[in-house]
């Protein structure tokens, strides 16, 4: 036995307008945004070389990005960053950290997140030097947005070396990038 039920929308007895609406197709649309429906993306691509020789955590120019997301989203964020290190003879390991600010338009940096320890790779020559490239990617879900529909918010990439020599970020042209995706509620 079937049950079927037959409606053009749904909406809440105490809601003012339509929660999910069917056109003739019987395809659905939200039309308050939805539940878990992507909103909007943002995305920022960087190709120029940035070079850091620190551990202390510093901006990585060129890899951020504004949105301005309505009020309960949430926003996921996918870093991708391509980094080339040098090994300087013999073993040695070298790598990098990362965190992800969010700064609200006007406002002060928040520190949402922080890569759990500076990642390390080795190497191993036994005469001059070698370089290996690094490709990571993080994928970040922010819940405490706290946006309202009218105010950016910018998201930045700071990064931390592992030792103080030195790496170079998107050497060569390749692609470092962030990209936002509003999440609706």
């Amino acid at each position: 036995m079937t049950s079927r039920l037959i409606v053009n929308s749904i909406r809440h007895t105490g809601a003012s307008s339509d929660a999910i609406t069917l056109d003739s197709a019987g395809k659905c649309s939200f039309p308050n945004g939805g539940a878990g429906k992507i909103l909007q993306v943002v995305h920022t691509a960087k190709t120029s070389e940035f070079t850091h020789s620190t551990t202390s955590y510093t901006d990585l120019t060129g890899v951020s990005a504004s949105i301005t997301p309505q009020t309960n989203s949430k926003v996921l964020v996918i870093l991708n960053l391509h980094g080339y290190v040098e090994f300087n003879g013999h073993s040695s390991g070298e790598g990098y950290g990362i965190q992800l600010v969010r700064t609200p338009s006007g406002g002060s940096g928040t520190n949402i997140h922080t890569s759990a320890n500076k990642f390390e790779v080795y190497g191993y020559t036994d005469t001059g030097n070698i370089q290996s490239g690094i490709r990571s990617s993080w994928h970040f879900l922010d819940s405490s947005v706290g946006g309202d529909g009218s105010t950016a918010i910018t998201y930045k990439v700071q990064v931390a070396n592992y030792t103080a020599s030195m790496i170079r970020y998107s050497q060569d042209g390749n692609l470092s990038s962030i990209t936002l995706m509003e999440v609706g509620a």
